[in-house]
């Protein structure tokens, strides 16, 4: 009678941990959808430079600035920080010439890129990483910008 009482005590304890772990994986599997979910829901969009898309002859007199919008169907959504990284050429890959650095702000229309050496006559382009209030990092798509031509040289 007792090895059918210590027989039923263990198999009842692997139930229960099989119970604990079915229940952990199920909480981890929700916690990753709904990561994923609000990650497709929030998107940055809306890339400009000095308030236009895509323009050409930017000027190198004076400086550079981004605006974009963060656009969410998650309710209360917000933009916590951005990064700004700006290239050589129109890819939007490599080494960046410059980055703003992880500035802590929700911020995101006419921020002026201070200490953005540029070239004339040359292609850029640029991307921002937003992290929003909920979910993982956004990262923009890649837009671009040509600087001014200089006519006396």
């Amino acid at each position: 009678m007792k090895r059918g009482r210590k027989a039923r005590t263990r198999k009842r304890c692997r139930i229960d941990a099989l119970k604990v772990l079915a229940i952990m994986v199920l909480i981890i599997g929700v916690t990753v959808g709904i990561e994923y979910a609000i990650e497709n829901l929030t998107i940055v969009q809306n890339l400009k430079i000095n308030y236009e898309t895509d323009p050409l002859g930017v000027s190198t007199a004076s400086p550079v600035r981004f605006s974009w919008n963060m656009s969410s169907k998650v309710k209360g959504q917000s933009q916590k920080t951005y990064e700004i990284r700006v290239y050589e050429g129109e890819s939007g890959q490599g080494t960046p010439i410059w980055t703003s650095g992880v500035v802590k702000s929700d911020e995101s229309m006419n921020i002026a890129a201070e200490g953005l050496s540029l070239e004339r006559e040359k292609r850029y382009s640029w991307k921002v990483l937003v992290q929003p209030s909920w979910g993982w990092k956004l990262v923009s798509g890649v837009a671009t910008f040509v600087t001014d031509t200089d006519f006396e040289g």
